[in-house]
């Protein structure tokens, strides 16, 4: 896990806990969040190169988190939360920079 997707699991932590939905919070605390990447080469025309998130659940848990329909609907929203209004902002906030492409 890196910087940017500790920092991202510590803010949706917290976002479960202000959401009241602190025993799931207890539960992910040990878990990560990844970004899922694709490597440039395999992507078809289009294709963004982020494929989505990898909630890593700690063993103990993962049962009960995943057969538990209630859970799984929660992670969905929160991450889609997390994402609209923590992702966004810092979108929003950082400094865009552009780089040129050798010619080949």
């Amino acid at each position: 896990m890196d910087a940017f997707e500790e920092k991202l699991h510590r803010t949706w932590m917290q976002l479960l806990i202000d959401d009241n939905q602190k025993e799931l919070a207890a539960m992910l605390r040990d878990g990560s969040l990844a970004v899922m990447k694709t490597p440039g080469l395999s992507l078809e025309y289009g294709e963004d190169a982020s494929r989505g998130l990898e909630v890593e659940i700690p063993h103990e848990y993962y049962d009960m988190i995943i057969t538990k329909e209630l859970y799984s609907d929660v992670i969905k929203s929160s991450l889609e939360k997390l994402f609209r209004q923590y992702v966004l902002n810092v979108a929003r906030k950082s400094q865009l920079f552009f780089k040129s492409m050798n010619k080949q």
